[in-house]
């Protein structure tokens, strides 16, 4: 389970640090004040999305930080236009748009493949998609 979040200049969050609840499963608060920032963070964290939307403006760079409950500290980090992944201290670079195979095993939350070949994501729900799981 995830007991911290640590977010740096990520989309809204300059600085943001989260320790959630046990069995937290919803987030609630102000329109427009970075939830669904968070929900990204854990999805760029965990598939290593491309693009550059996610650097807060005017900053070079951003990191996601993941404690889990297991003692394990998982880090992304996208300094201009590189990422790398540190896993509990060991570095990974040049990932081609890919994520360190030993991410899910620490994190539990990979992609998973129907049985038509595709891959998609059944951890988070999208936001403008509530029952996103019926259309797959």
């Amino acid at each position: 389970m995830i007991t911290k979040i640590v977010l740096h200049n990520f989309m809204s969050h300059r600085y943001t640090v989260i320790e959630p609840a046990n069995g937290l499963t919803v987030l609630v608060g102000e329109n427009n004040c970075g939830k669904s920032a968070i929900v990204t963070a854990l999805q760029i964290l965990s598939q290593n999305t491309s693009g550059d939307y996610m650097v807060r403006h005017g900053e070079k760079e951003c990191k996601i930080v993941v404690e889990t409950d297991e003692g394990h500290v998982v880090e992304w980090k996208r300094v201009s236009g590189t990422v790398s992944y540190t896993l509990n201290g060991n570095p990974f670079h040049r990932l081609g748009g890919g994520v360190p195979d030993e991410l899910h095993k620490l994190l539990r939350i990979p992609l998973v493949q129907s049985q038509g070949g595709e891959d998609f994501d059944i951890h988070f729900g999208e936001q403008k998609k509530p029952v996103f799981l019926l259309g797959e």
